[in-house]
């Protein structure tokens, strides 16, 4: 018997438009979850859980829902949401038959593909000649670029700004050579053009910026690449709503030699950073930038080949099955067996590990959601594509 439909109950019309997405993506009713909603600084409510009535309980709940992200049944950020996790509500392509667009007339690497509300792709690219990135807006189903904008050059932007995200408000959010945090927003003209254009933007004080991620207080946190003069790579945030200190920007310098080359992440917990020998949580308090945890990871001899960096190769993934994000993945960079390793959010205990296998190493973030953490790897040229580890 097919379930009745849920309408969410006390929420206004932002809620509802995020449930409409939401059962839209599952391609079935939706059965609700849990039918809390948040008030984020009395502007929008969201639903805070769901789950599709089809979906497996190996593989909910999924994350929840940042309020300063775009759309959670959209892709608002290179991992799909705040946490990283890689799962949506979207179901795969299925075994049957698929249709193929292409679009081959721009020179350009396209490191990021985002979507937001309006369904328009938000993109970040460079240049197959130069390297320029660029912002591109481009229809989905004629793969048609609608409008373009160029970003500042630097050698120091991880694939021109691959972890940028869109905001709640369907803008692109991302820190461009000179380290603005800039939020792009789009428009459409009268004459059925398109426009992109700078609406915000304030200088946080660095360039090269790897990572880009919203906590749930609508602070946005960032982490460098390297630091300078033989320093770590910095961690800060820059905090437009903040009530409590007058200072806008804070930031946390790891220790010598630590280099970021992943993504961050955030729970309600905290937000989590690979660097290439530890990974961290941190929090924002009295408006300062606090080290909750650290835990060393074995980081291996070298950066192995099909990786960007020595150590870690993976953006830590928040999972589990009772929040959401309970937990926190990601994988060692040990030779010559690489481990997934499996922390408790809240203190950083190592709850479980388990072995990639030999001559394995990978470059990407593990899937993760409910109970299961798929991953692949990216290794040398062998015939083992990947794994999946089922955590209980």
């Amino acid at each position: 018997m097919a379930p009745t439909p849920v309408t969410p109950l006390g929420c206004n019309a932002s809620c509802e438009r995020v449930f409409q997405w939401m059962e839209a993506a599952c391609r079935s009713p939706l059965v609700l979850e849990s039918s809390a909603c948040i008030d984020v600084a009395k502007e929008e409510t969201y639903i805070c859980a769901t789950m599709c009535s089809n979906t497996s309980s190996a593989f909910v709940p999924l994350p929840p829902v940042n309020p300063f992200l775009g759309l959670p049944a959209t892709s608002a950020t290179m991992h799909a949401n705040a946490e990283s996790s890689d799962s949506t509500y979207f179901p795969g392509p299925g075994s049957g038959s698929v249709s193929v667009l292409k679009n081959l007339n721009i020179p350009a690497a396209f490191a990021l593909v985002l979507m937001g509300e309006d369904g328009l792709l938000q993109c970040v690219a460079t240049n197959i000649v130069n390297e320029t990135p660029y912002v591109y807006l481009i229809d989905p189903n004629t793969l048609a670029v609608l409008a373009s904008m160029k970003l500042l050059y630097s050698r120091n932007a991880l694939a021109g700004g691959i972890y940028s995200f869109i905001d709640r408000h369907d803008r692109l959010v991302l820190v461009n050579a000179k380290g603005y945090l800039q939020r792009i927003a789009h428009t459409e003209i009268t004459d059925g053009t398109w426009k992109l254009n700078v609406v915000e933007q304030v200088n946080i004080g660095y360039n090269g910026v790897v990572g880009l991620v919203p906590d749930y207080q609508g602070r946005v946190w960032f982490a460098t690449g390297q630091g300078t003069n033989g320093t770590g790579a910095v961690v800060g945030f820059y905090s437009p709503y903040e009530s409590v200190s007058t200072v806008d920007i804070s930031t946390f310098t790891l220790p010598p030699g630590e280099q970021v080359a992943n993504s961050i992440s955030s729970c309600p917990y905290g937000v989590a950073v690979v660097s290439t020998s530890a990974l961290y949580l941190f929090k924002a308090e009295l408006g300062q930038v606090t080290q909750i945890w650290r835990k060393t990871y074995e980081n291996g001899p070298s950066r192995k080949p099909g990786q960007l960096s020595h150590g870690s190769g993976t953006t830590p993934v928040f999972f589990g099955p009772r929040d959401g994000f309970e937990y926190v993945t990601i994988t060692d960079n040990a030779a010559p067996v690489e481990n997934i390793l499996v922390y408790r959010s809240l203190t950083g205990e190592l709850t479980g590990s388990t072995s990639m296998g030999p001559l394995i190493g990978t470059e990407d973030a593990p899937m993760a959601s409910g109970k299961g953490t798929p991953y692949i790897h990216t290794y040398k040229r062998t015939n083992i594509g990947g794994g999946f580890w089922y955590y209980e």
